[in-house]
């Protein structure tokens, strides 16, 4: 069978292309990096119906989804592979950060799953250790609601990736230009 980054990355490409068809979408994570952040905080507005400025970083899924974008990034990966994980977060928990920012139960399996990506089984305590050496891990196994456990989740990921899939390594992350549409394929 395959492994789980393997039918992640299949979900990811046959789900990619919906998650963008989202009017935010396509505005927040535009053509280039700059382009995206340029249009993401107006656009996030409107979409979701906002009004001035807002102390907390994590208030809504469109703020939350350019945090995504903005952590894949930071982690070394190009705009179309940011854009074709960012879409991936999307499909997984809809940029909801009850789920993002630590530990809850899947109602489909009943297991305890943790972060973005849901890490689960012998996956999850590997992420949660990896959040606590960054100071990330708070009480009953939450994270911070910040951008810096985002950009942590986005580099925990990115290690996972190339430490124990090296066919996902190799056919996305050792592709630095691939582009979004490609990558939604």
């Amino acid at each position: 069978g395959k492994s789980w980054y393997e039918r992640t990355w299949e979900g990811m490409k046959s789900g990619a292309a919906s998650v963008m068809d989202n009017r935010y979408a396509r505005a927040a994570l535009g053509a280039t990096p700059l382009g995206a952040a340029a249009n993401a905080w107006s656009t996030a507005k409107e979409f979701f119906g906002g009004g001035g400025g807002n102390a907390n970083p994590v208030q809504t899924g469109g703020d939350t989804q350019l945090m995504v974008y903005n952590a894949f990034l930071k982690a070394g990966l190009s705009d179309g592979q940011a854009r074709a994980f960012t879409a991936e977060i999307g499909r997984e928990n809809d940029y909801r950060k009850n789920l993002m920012f630590g530990t809850h139960v899947d109602p489909e399996n009943h297991r305890v799953n943790g972060g973005m990506m849901s890490w689960q089984k012998d996956r999850l305590p590997k992420l949660l250790n990896f959040m606590k050496s960054k100071g990330l891990l708070i009480a009953n196994n939450q994270f911070v609601q910040s951008q810096a456990s985002i950009d942590a989740q986005a580099e925990f990921i990115v290690q996972e990736i190339r430490q124990s899939y090296p066919k996902v390594a190799k056919d996305f992350l050792d592709k630095p230009g691939i582009d979004y549409n490609t990558a939604a394929r």
